[in-house]
C-alpha cells in the first residue's frame, strides 16, 4: 500500500469510528461498508500484532459472532483468509465461541505451539493484502462527508 493509500485509508478509519462514537458506539446503526472497515480494522489490528492468541483471548464489545469478522473478510475479498479464520472458529469445538472467553481461553492454552489452529493465522496475520483490499473496498464504498 503506498502513502496516498494509507493516508485515504487513516482519514476513513476516522471517519468510521467518528461515526461509530456518534451512534454510541452500536455498530448495528452504521451503514454496511462502516460495519466492515472498523470490523477489519479491530480485528486485523490485533490478528497482526498478537496472531490468533491475540484475537481470541478476549471479547470484542457486544460479543459479535465470529461469523461477523468471517463476513468482513470476505466483503473486501479475503476469501481465503475469511476460510482459514472460518476453520479456527470451528476448532473451538463448542458452540457460540464468542460469548464464552473464559472456553476459548483454555482451548487456547492447552494448545501447543505447532497446533494446526495456529497454522491458519500464517494466511492472515501480517498480511499486507488484507490491508490493501481494506483501502480498494473503503474508497469504493465510503464517501467521507
Amino acid at each position: 500500500m503506498n502513502q496516498k493509500q494509507e493516508d485515504k485509508l487513516d482519514a476513513i478509519i476516522d471517519f468510521c469510528q467518528d461515526r461509530l462514537k456518534s451512534v454510541e458506539n452500536d455498530i448495528s446503526e452504521l451503514t454496511v461498508p462502516e460495519q466492515v472497515v472498523i470490523t477489519i480494522y479491530s480485528a486485523q489490528g490485533l490478528i497482526d500484532n498478537g496472531g490468533f492468541q491475540y484475537f481470541f483471548e478476549n471479547d470484542f464489545p457486544n460479543k459479535p459472532n465470529y461469523r461477523t469478522f468471517i463476513k468482513a473478510y470476505t466483503e473486501i475479498g479475503a476469501k481465503i483468509e475469511a476460510n482459514s479464520l472460518k476453520k479456527a472458529v470451528s476448532m473451538f469445538g463448542f458452540s457460540d465461541p464468542h460469548l464464552d472467553v473464559g472456553k476459548r481461553r483454555n482451548f487456547l492454552d492447552k494448545l501447543d505451539d505447532e497446533a494446526d489452529f495456529f497454522d491458519l493465522e500464517d494466511d492472515i496475520c501480517g498480511n499486507e493484502a488484507i490491508w490493501e483490499k481494506l483501502v480498494k473496498y473503503a474508497i469504493q464504498h465510503i464517501e467521507i462527508k
